[in-house]
């Protein structure tokens, strides 16, 4: 993120979904993610969303 109030504010987002779905007040969620990050991270956050059965497509830039 290019400074720290871009990532909160994105960590914002993600905390709201977090509290609807906590909540069960989401019964369907689409949509896509494009994300550029660092090898490590990619690969935990990749895990996480395939035990989900989350489609996730990898690749290195």
């Amino acid at each position: 993120m290019a400074n720290s109030d871009s990532a909160d504010e994105f960590a914002a987002l993600f905390r709201a979904f977090y509290m609807a779905l906590d909540e069960r007040q989401i019964s369907y969620l689409q949509g896509k993610i494009q994300l550029v990050t660092q090898a490590e991270a990619a690969a935990q956050i990749q895990q996480h969303l395939e035990g989900l059965g989350i489609t996730v497509n990898v690749r290195e830039i």
